[in-house]
């Protein structure tokens, strides 16, 4: 967030440094089945933002989003076709439902906000398969900035049939984690550690040099 606040600050800023490492992990994203490797998810990110207007005259730019006048959620994910698609680089999202958000004036007008006119904190991220090729209820990844080379992430992946997949960088396939037990519903990351529950309500973490759930 603090690169996207330096960058809003003028165009020679915004040349000086990149928006992301060269190396760092890039979206969309292939996710292998650890089955059937010919079966791929393609996984999208999305950031959630809080934005407050600095000043009362900045309230009405944001008006198509919510009817709040103190402060707004929104979810933006960056377009699949960033590199052809230089008008409409990103999309508004739900925060709660990821139904898309149309622009208020039609899908030819984006909405444009001068950054310095706005608090903008970055609250999370999430990353949303494809729903053609889903075979993915829910993957997260620690760390997930765009700082952070690739080499250094570690991926978490709940499968649809309840497997539990954990990959590091460089492993060509998921390792399962408990390989007898298919009943994994949900995983986050908690203060750099993975947690995960299963369908009866049991808290685990993942120790990540084992690979065995605590």
């Amino acid at each position: 967030m603090d690169v996207v606040r330096f960058h809003s600050v003028c165009g020679s800023c915004r040349s000086s440094i990149p928006p992301s490492l060269p190396n760092s992990p890039s979206f969309p994203m292939q996710i292998p089945h650890p089955s059937n490797h010919s079966i791929e998810t393609l996984l999208n990110q999305a950031t959630v933002y809080v934005i407050e207007p600095t000043d009362a005259n900045g309230a009405s730019n944001l008006e198509p989003l919510a009817i709040s006048t103190k402060w707004r959620l929104i979810k933006v994910e960056e377009s699949k076709n960033h590199n052809h698609n230089h008008n409409h680089p990103l999309t508004l999202l739900s925060p709660i439902s990821d139904r898309k958000i149309l622009y208020p004036h039609g899908s030819n007008s984006p909405m444009l906000w001068n950054l310095l006119d706005f608090r903008v904190t970055e609250l999370c991220k999430s990353y949303t398969p494809n729903i053609s090729s889903a075979t993915v209820s829910k993957v997260v990844f620690f760390p997930n900035s765009p700082w952070i080379g690739a080499e250094d992430s570690v991926a978490c992946c709940i499968f649809l049939e309840g497997k539990l997949g954990f990959m590091k960088h460089g492993d060509e396939k998921w390792n399962l984690v408990d390989n007898e037990n298919f009943f994994y519903d949900d995983v986050i990351v908690f203060k750099g550690q993975f947690y995960v529950t299963d369908k009866w309500g049991t808290i685990s973490w993942i120790d990540t040099s084992s690979l065995k759930l605590v």
